[in-house]
């Protein structure tokens, strides 16, 4: 894949959490698929993230690139008694609009 449709996939993935965000938290802790989809949506974040990184030549430390990519692994790798829902909704709501916000930095540097 080109960094542009990578980077068009992390974006469309962050609308996708955002929409489901939009259901609000009652939501997410009361239905297991919603709550199961949002993290599997940060997994994709970050492996779109990755992927456009290395593509495009970016160093490893570069953020949000790194930084999604790391709350990938978090994610990715915890028993799901051990993912922090607070976390998980927090970011959901806040971290997206960050990301969206640093890619849009990012594409202007």
């Amino acid at each position: 894949m080109t960094p542009d449709e990578l980077l068009g996939g992390l974006l469309r993935t962050l609308d996708e959490l955002a929409d489901l965000a939009a259901h609000g938290r009652q939501r997410y802790d009361a239905d297991v698929l919603v709550r199961l989809t949002i993290q599997r949506l940060w997994i994709t974040a970050g492996n779109y993230a990755e992927n456009y990184r290395v593509s495009a030549g970016l160093e490893s430390a570069k953020s949000p690139w790194s930084d999604l990519y790391g709350y990938r692994s978090v994610l990715a790798h915890m028993l799901p008694e051990e993912i922090n829902d607070d976390r998980v909704w927090f970011e959901t709501v806040e971290g997206v609009r960050r990301v969206r916000a640093e890619i849009r930095d990012a594409g202007r540097s």
